[in-house]
């Protein structure tokens, strides 16, 4: 297995409205996000499935231990390892364009094409979650209540959980 391998992490049981800036703000709690990638079907559609490479390799089994059997878009989340051949049981066989890079928040540039996997800058300290998982102290001075699901950050400027209830929402 690549080191890179090590990295990564399968999620499947996605919604069709899922997409890789989601699941790259979702995960990012987990520790550094380096590519996320939804594979397409053969009609350019994005499969349920998606691969997430860590800066860390110590970042894949914290992300399990995290969001295993999350719910997003009223779907519960499935997360496993990258298995040894790239691939994991029931996930087909997929192409691996090159990588284009995600933009940053001081990037202009439009996102990558969406049959290709984006590559993620490392981000600001501004934008890393400060909190412990599952913390939920009632006498929390900031006011902050973590006993919903855990927080994000990024560009969305709220959780990415807000992010997909909104998104439900008709």
């Amino acid at each position: 297995m690549s080191e890179e391998d090590e990295r990564t992490l399968w999620c499947g049981n996605l919604a069709e409205k899922v997409t890789e800036e989601l699941l790259y703000e979702l995960f990012l709690q987990a520790g550094p996000v380096e590519m996320v990638k939804i594979p397409q079907d053969k009609d350019k559609r994005p499969r349920s499935f998606a691969f997430i490479t860590f800066a860390h390799g110590a970042s894949v089994e914290y992300a399990m231990n995290i969001f295993d059997g999350t719910r997003l878009f009223n779907r519960q989340l499935t997360i496993h390892k990258k298995s040894k051949n790239g691939q994991n049981a029931g996930s087909p066989k997929v192409n691996n364009p090159q990588q284009k890079p995600w933009p940053t928040a001081t990037t202009t540039t439009a996102a990558a094409p969406a049959d290709e996997p984006r590559k993620h800058a490392e981000p600001g300290p501004d934008a890393v979650c400060q909190h412990e998982p599952g913390s939920n102290d009632p006498d929390d001075d900031a006011g902050n209540d973590q006993s919903a699901e855990p927080t994000g950050a990024g560009q969305y400027g709220q959780h990415a959980a807000e992010y997909a209830t909104e998104q439900n929402e008709p």
